[in-house]
């Protein structure tokens, strides 16, 4: 491929557009870097030991978020390849009146992106080992029962080399065809873009489209329905927003054309008629940074809200360091208060602490229309963190009810198997369980209802190493002790250990932790680079026009303001945008979060609020940088 001349032009082309041809090549290997580092922890070998619970639960995570990295890697190539072809237009042409045909740009263009390829490669791959390392590191120090043993998997290398070399095929591909299909001396002449006039209907069809999205937002209260609409409501805000930058902000600079007092001013008029003309570009340029900027904020303040509010979720739950569940079925003659000797003689056994023993016994029901009905005793009231109540036959308090869709959600009564209970008191008590489902109190002496689920908690450190296979043993040795003191009896069992719940929750939590920023991190690239990219070539753009209004007396100073405005305006209304859409997003999150065992409010809040602060510290001084290089090309020698 490589071959004389056209490997020098190749070569000199790359140096002299360095200022796409580099952050192009480094952008290419931050990508591989970032899918190696993911992709060498994916095959490490410790983390399929299946002892090591927290070890699949990371590997589950990772290995799905290498497949959103994947999708996404291929959308961002596409785009860095487009401001590619985009500024050898010219290149190209030049060429050709040289005496160039398509085969010789062809092979110029091939031996770019093999150059591009293997220094992506040279300095990603060492990058990527790396990262991996430090991830590594980094996951065992939050969770310390994690043990991984760190490897570099040439499988990983090899892995990665052919998805990134699979990228750049996709785009040579495309290029080569866009090559075929148009004239390189048409591209010689500059051509600025059509103007776009105001479209009335698609500018409310995207007002109305965000406006339906936001409204799914924030009226779901079930976080069921939460989940189902979730992609629902982003793709409308997303269809919403790209149409409200298009057509809705030609609408917007078309009143402010026609509004005299401002537009006739030097700089309101140079930025108005700019970006009339080139609204194309900007909208759909604005829209992705707007949407990128929302996705980095999303994942990050989420996936970090879900870890740090893991040992809260858990604290809640379980409050004590062992909880066993015991159930007998209805028709069975054996009450659960029968079971209690046996339990406590084998938890004594195994070395628990029954001394405070706490037992909440409990009856559930499951309805024809769907809901769950549990019913607790007030014996228990203390156990949800309640004063002791006096109630009589079919009187209730209700301590979580998460209603059917389409149900009112004030109710004064429900209905279990033809027993009408009356609701004294709305308690609204935080429930792990996103179902919908009625969680109330009674008095079971006074009903005549029998439990037939029991929660037993004990404290007491157990000898030995706590893991799965032991979690497993103590669950067997209660279930072995129960049959054989009750053999015709169907007895269920399990036993949960506080800490391993917490290192399951951990080691999941964590890894979403890593992979919402490695994607945050691909999505925070692809929008310095569509943020550079825009302000490189309108740069170009308007070095001439720049050049012509400093002829006719414009000053530099107003030069600068005048540059100053528009960026700031190009930068900072889609941060704002992004903003907009995760205060709208927040309670559709945060009933997801809420069925993932995140039952406070305040932590998503806290996450939402440093997230913005970082993104807007990283935004701002990529927009301090981009806009001093706008600045340097559009006035040079002008």
């Amino acid at each position: 491929m490589f071959n004389g001349i056209y490997l020098r032009l190749a070569t000199q082309s790359i140096k002299k557009n360095h200022r796409i041809s580099i952050p192009f090549i480094c952008g290419s290997a931050f990508i591989t870097a970032l899918y190696l580092s993911i992709a060498n922890i994916c095959v490490l070998p410790s983390l399929y030991d299946t002892t090591r619970f927290s070890g699949q639960q990371l590997l589950l995570v990772m290995s799905m978020g290498i497949v959103v990295i994947r999708i996404f890697m291929f959308i961002l190539f596409f785009y860095l390849n487009s401001v590619w072809l985009k500024n050898k237009k010219q290149e190209n042409g030049v060429f050709t009146i040289l005496g160039m045909d398509r085969k010789h740009l062809i092979q110029i263009q091939l031996d770019q992106m093999i150059i591009c390829y293997l220094l992506s490669m040279v300095i990603g791959i060492p990058l990527g080992i790396l990262m991996s390392f430090a991830t590594v590191q980094i996951l065992e120090w939050m969770v310390p029962s994690l043990i991984i043993d760190f490897a570099i998997m040439p499988s990983a290398i090899r892995d990665s080399a052919l998805w990134i070399g699979a990228c750049y095929l996709a785009i040579s591909l495309y290029s080569i065809v866009t090559l075929i299909r148009t004239n390189p001396l048409e591209q010689v002449k500059k051509t600025g873009e059509k103007k776009i006039r105001s479209n009335w209907p698609l500018a409310l069809l995207g007002f109305l489209s965000l406006g339906a999205g936001y409204w799914i937002a924030i009226t779901i209260e079930d976080p069921v329905t939460a989940v189902m609409l979730f992609f629902v409501a982003v793709t409308l805000v997303i269809i919403g927003t790209y149409l409200l930058f298009l057509y809705g902000s030609t609408v917007i600079l078309n009143a402010l054309q026609k509004n005299r007092r401002y537009f006739y001013k030097t700089n309101h008029f140079i930025n108005v008629s700019t970006m009339k003309y080139r609204l194309k570009q900007n909208a759909a340029s604005l829209a992705s940074i707007a949407i990128l900027s929302t996705m980095v904020l999303v994942t990050l303040s989420s996936t970090s809200a879900l870890f740090a509010g893991a040992r809260t979720a858990v604290d809640q739950a379980y409050k004590t360091q062992h909880t066993l569940n015991v159930q007998v079925s209805d028709d069975s003659a054996i009450q659960i208060d029968q079971l209690l000797p046996t339990i406590q003689n084998t938890a004594q056994q195994v070395g628990m602490d029954t001394s405070n023993m706490q037992v909440n016994s409990s009856k559930s029901y499951y309805l024809d229309s769907g809901m769950q009905v549990t019913l607790y005793d007030i014996s228990n009231a203390a156990d949800f963190g309640l004063d002791p109540v006096n109630l009589e036959a079919n009187q209730a308090v209700v301590l979580q009810f998460i209603p059917l869709q389409g149900q009112e959600e004030n109710v004064d009564r429900f209905d279990v198997e033809g027993r009408h209970f009356e609701i004294v008191e709305h308690v609204d008590k935080p429930s792990a369980n996103p179902m919908p489902h009625i969680d109330a109190m009674i008095d079971f002496s006074k009903n005549g209802i029998v439990p037939t689920y029991s929660t037993i908690q004990m404290n007491g450190d157990l000898e030995g190493v706590m893991d799965e296979e032991r979690e497993q043993e103590i669950a067997n040795s209660f279930g072995q002790a129960l049959q054989t003191q009750f053999p015709n009896e169907a007895i269920y069992v399990n036993y949960v250990n506080k800490n391993m719940m917490a290192e399951r929750l951990l080691g999941m939590y964590s890894a979403m932790l890593f992979v919402g920023i490695y994607l945050s991190l691909l999505f925070l690239v692809s929008v310095i680079l569509i943020m550079y990219y825009k302000q490189i070539s309108e740069g170009y753009e308007d070095h001439d026009r720049f050049a012509i209004l400093q002829k006719v007396g414009l000053e530099k100073k107003q030069i600068r303001k005048v540059i100053n405005d528009q960026v700031i305006a190009v930068f900072f209304l889609p941060l704002l945008v992004a903003i907009v859409h995760l205060c709208f997003a927040f309670p559709l999150i945060k009933q997801i979060l809420y069925a993932m065992s995140l039952p406070y409010a305040w932590v998503f809040i806290l996450a939402c609020a440093v997230t913005i602060l970082i993104f807007a510290i990283c935004y701002f001084v990529v927009y301090k940088l981009s806009a001093r290089v706008y600045y340097q090309i559009a006035t040079q020698q002008a």
